[in-house]
């Protein structure tokens, strides 16, 4: 991917959990030691005419498997249906990832992908990835008064057309003539999908050329529509308790 020129690039050789391939990638972002999906999609997600966030309380899940997907890039653990396995403990330079990383590190048994994206999903995910990009100036930050009386946080992006230049580039990679995609574009457009936020990229999941990019069968973007779906199932629990 292409990185910030302030941040510089950052190309690593990684194996995609979406695609089971590797490929050098460079990531858009260059903040810190590296660039991560992580970042690059709560980008993709601001809505820059409202200052918020696209995709309400599914937006943490989807963040929740781009940290699953980023550590299985960089060799840290390998995901299967049933679970998630620590192969390298050493620190990647990211302080989100190596956080979750040092979670994963310490839990025993180990536990499937969906059931670390549900709990990752709630330790209040997006409001922490947000503070990494403001600190990191990719991102700040203003408060708006809705109704005069609550207060609303509101962002945007720093670097010029930053959003439309990532937006176009994935965009341009997934409809191009290459048949195996990067590695980070593939997870981004793996997420999208199964967040129902295709057209965050301005592409039909059901077009021929585009689908390649969206199919959710593999094992991480699988793992996420479970989380998701039994998300949708929590309100039920007490009242299917209740009728038994």
């Amino acid at each position: 991917m292409v990185s910030c020129q302030a941040e510089g690039d950052a190309t690593r050789r990684s194996h995609s959990p979406f695609t089971g391939g590797s490929h050098a990638t460079t990531s858009i972002l260059g903040v810190g030691t590296q660039g991560s999906v992580l970042d690059d999609l709560l980008l993709l997600m601001l809505d820059e005419g409202r200052g918020t966030f696209r995709g309400g309380d599914r937006l943490a899940y989807g963040l929740a498997a781009a940290l699953l997907s980023d550590l299985t890039s960089l060799g840290r653990i390998a995901v299967t249906a049933s679970r998630v396995t620590v192969i390298e403990k050493r620190r990647t330079g990211h302080a989100l990832l190596d956080e979750h990383l040092a979670r994963l590190i310490v839990v025993s048994p180990e536990r499937a992908p969906h059931e670390w994206i549900a709990v990752w999903a709630r330790s209040g995910l997006v409001q922490r990835v947000a503070d990494r990009l403001v600190t990191a100036g990719m991102l700040r930050t203003r408060i708006d008064r809705s109704l005069g009386v609550f207060s609303v946080r509101r962002y945007e992006i720093v670097p010029p057309r930053l959003r439309v230049t990532l937006r176009a580039y994935v965009r341009g990679v997934v409809l191009g003539d290459d048949q195996a995609l990067p590695t980070e574009i593939t997870s981004l457009a793996a997420i999208l999908h199964v967040l129902d936020q295709r057209g965050v990229l301005a592409l039909d999941a059901e077009n021929e050329i585009g689908s390649r990019a969206f199919a959710p069968s593999d094992v991480l973007s699988g793992a996420l529509a479970t989380a998701l779906a039994r998300r949708e199932l929590e309100p039920a629990q007490p009242m299917l308790i209740a009728a038994k």
